[in-house]
């Protein structure tokens, strides 16, 4: 599941990271990125069902390349992904599913959904935006310092 946040009201926040040079802009946005991702990981885990321990143990945050949007992107994720791989029965827990074969047509039983990734977002949400804006500023001024640059530039 991959989804994009713009973060607003952060025009100081903003000024600041783009007077860094390029490299170090694109490594404190990917550590805070991933450091949101590793939450919204761990909430799923708390929400993932639990038969085997499988599909528990393969939910992991994956860093992507996004050719749509310039920047970084992870992505919270079961095994190879949804419908792939040994744990493929994730997506059909996410989504829900209709049992049978499909010569049965219209009898068909529709087994509803019990997600576990949405539910992880929806619930970091609101979190993830304040510890991303918290770890983008903690980096800014860890680099400051480091350099000995003064923090009212």
């Amino acid at each position: 599941m991959s989804i994009r946040i713009d973060l607003p009201n952060l025009a100081e926040l903003d000024a600041k990271l783009k007077a860094l040079p390029d490299n170090v802009q694109k490594r404190i946005g990917s550590r805070a990125l991933k450091n949101a991702a590793l939450n919204c990981a761990q909430v799923a885990k708390a929400n993932c069902p639990r038969k085997s321990g499988q599909l528990l143990a393969s939910i992991t945050i994956r860093k992507k390349r996004s050719r749509r949007y310039k920047g970084a992107c992870y992505s919270v994720r079961c095994g190879a992904g949804m419908f792939k791989g040994d744990t493929f029965y994730g997506g059909f827990l996410e989504y829900g599913y209709l049992h049978g074969s499909r010569k049965l047509g219209p009898m068909r039983k529709f087994i509803p959904a019990k997600p576990f990734l949405r539910p992880a977002f929806d619930a970091t949400r609101s979190s993830n935006i304040a510890m991303i804006q918290k770890n983008v500023a903690e980096g800014i001024d860890k680099y400051m310092a480091k350099k000995g640059i003064p923090q009212g530039t």
